[in-house]
């Protein structure tokens, strides 16, 4: 049997990680489903709650809207531990001995692929915040773009030209009219 500990924040990620690095070693998904109810059962390091893979599958596959059928299930999606109270950070998946999987290759395997889904995740938050930030910034300039245009059409309409323009006069001078001075 091989214990691994783990952070419960990233218990179903874990879980999932493994899955599919024993779905890379040719087990099938049938055997995969009896691995994961059989030989697979996680607990808190504190209070000892018992968590079937079952139930871990259940919280993996559910999507976010989904209301998940036990408050246990519910408190482990928002990674907190199951039991409603207890303020561990820590599980132990417990996995049992199988023929024909080698935990150590596995779950290494598997913290290879939760480390690499986690980059890609944080990659993934950056990239929405990146993009939120440029919607922002866009919508902050069309608005800045409205109020200019508007203040200028308010402008034209009211003195009948645009700011920083010279003001036409109304009366021209003729050159000839005007009478020379005598020099000094």
């Amino acid at each position: 049997m091989k214990t691994i500990q783990i952070r419960v924040e990233n218990l179903v990620r874990f879980h999932a990680s493994l899955a599919r690095a024993l779905s890379e070693t040719g087990i099938s998904g049938g055997q995969l489903n009896e691995i994961f109810s059989t030989y697979l059962r996680a607990e808190c390091a504190k209070c000892g709650i018992k968590i079937t893979g079952d139930e871990i599958v259940h919280v993996g596959v559910a999507e976010e809207a989904t209301e998940l059928p036990h408050p246990k299930l519910k408190r482990l999606r928002l990674g907190y531990c199951a039991r409603e109270g207890c303020e561990s950070y820590d599980y132990y998946i417990h996995l049992e001995d199988h023929p024909g999987v080698d935990w150590a290759k596995v779950s290494e395997k598997a913290h290879q692929l939760a480390t690499a889904m986690k980059a890609e995740a944080s990659q993934d938050e950056k990239r929405q915040a990146r993009q939120k930030r440029n919607r922002r910034r866009t919508r902050v300039v069309a608005g800045l773009f409205i109020v200019i245009a508007l203040l200028l059409v308010s402008f034209l309409t009211r003195h009948g030209r645009l700011p920083f323009t010279k003001k036409p006069h109304k009366y021209e001078i003729d050159p000839a009219s005007v009478r020379q001075q005598p020099p000094r």
